[in-house]
């Protein structure tokens, strides 16, 4: 409601995003897709030189990513280098066993490399200023009720320290602003890769 009454306030929000990677940069594209021209700045901070530095090789995008990317216009763009998908197969190499398939719809499930699709989803952002090798290590509420991001600058580590109205902490399992808010949920959980297609709504192989 704040951010609609362009007309009650007009001030200019400030909004920083902590991560680049597909939960930071789906909030500045969304962002951008929404919010009025001229009513905030998006700032991404992120430690790495570019999307290159991610880990991982192959990067299942689900459903629910892919209708959030329909929603604003950029679901074929986004994934403009992607493959889609109509069956997954699990096996457990260790007990040599094959599970059933799922069927999931290829037009909303999409193999693709984890550095292309964030290469090409900050391709698509308009506004949004994006700081590389920007390591955040402190996010404290000022006393003036904005939010300070603190931390270093490359490897020379020159510091910076950025003031915004509004953060969105998108900065994986190692999330600083968890530690700092949140501590007694900012224990780390391997997961497992594989649990993310659990997620997937489909009907199993008879």
């Amino acid at each position: 409601t704040m951010l609609a009454n362009q007309n009650q306030n007009t001030h200019l929000i400030h909004i920083g995003i902590v991560g680049s990677g597909p939960a930071g940069l789906m909030t500045a594209l969304s962002l951008e897709h929404y919010l009025p021209a001229g009513r905030a700045s998006v700032t991404l901070l992120d430690q790495n030189d570019d999307a290159s530095d991610y880990p991982g090789v192959e990067y299942g995008i689900q459903e629910r990513a892919c209708r959030a990317l329909e929603k604003i216009g950029l679901l074929e763009q986004a994934l403009i280098r992607g493959n889609p998908i109509n069956e997954i197969t699990f096996y457990n190499a260790r007990l040599d066993k094959k599970f059933s398939s799922i069927h999931p719809d290829p037009h909303y499930t999409r193999a693709v490399a984890r550095q292309e699709f964030l290469s090409d989803m900050t391709d698509l952002l308009q506004q949004t200023k994006v700081l590389r090798r920007h390591k955040v290590k402190n996010i404290v509420c000022a006393d003036d009720l904005r939010v300070s991001v603190a931390g270093d600058i490359g490897h020379n580590e020159t510091a910076f320290d950025i003031r915004f109205d509004i953060v969105v902490a998108a900065d994986g399992i190692r999330s600083v602003a968890r530690r700092t808010f949140f501590a007694e949920h900012a224990e780390i959980h391997d997961r497992g890769f594989s649990c993310i297609y659990m997620l997937i709504e489909a009907t199993p192989d008879n």
